[in-house]
């Protein structure tokens, strides 16, 4: 029997990663907050300020946050694979510009800035 685990916005709330333990059999299924999302950089690069939001990325409620590696460094620590991990919600912006041009500069490097979050599918290992 496979049980499907919806986990959408959670993960980044919990004190430790997968507590409490996802049922060792089940699918998780995720969408979890990019820190590494444009609006964030932006933020920090550029006003040199690391802001709390009522909702969004920096919501102030989470407790961790995640890149797109240290997620599957996180569901790996917690003996599940990764099927598939993509980008979703993509920056709309007028900055959207500069952005892809910055990217271009170095040669893609900052491709995953462009996502607010990532959703996810893990299987057990």
């Amino acid at each position: 029997m496979l049980f499907v685990l919806p986990l959408p916005e959670d993960t980044d709330h919990l004190n430790v990663p997968g507590s409490p333990q996802p049922i060792s059999k089940g699918i998780i299924v995720s969408s979890i907050p990019n820190v590494l999302h444009l609006s964030v950089l932006f933020s920090l690069l550029i006003r040199k300020n690391w802001e709390y939001k009522p909702k969004g990325v920096l919501d102030k409620t989470h407790l961790r946050f995640f890149t797109k590696k240290s997620i599957i460094e996180m569901f790996n620590s917690l003996g599940y694979q990764i099927e598939k991990i993509e980008g979703i919600n993509p920056y709309r912006s007028w900055k959207l510009l500069i952005f892809l041009a910055f990217n271009l500069l170095t040669f893609g490097y900052f491709n995953c800035s462009q996502y607010l979050e990532y959703a996810c599918i893990a299987k057990p290992k």
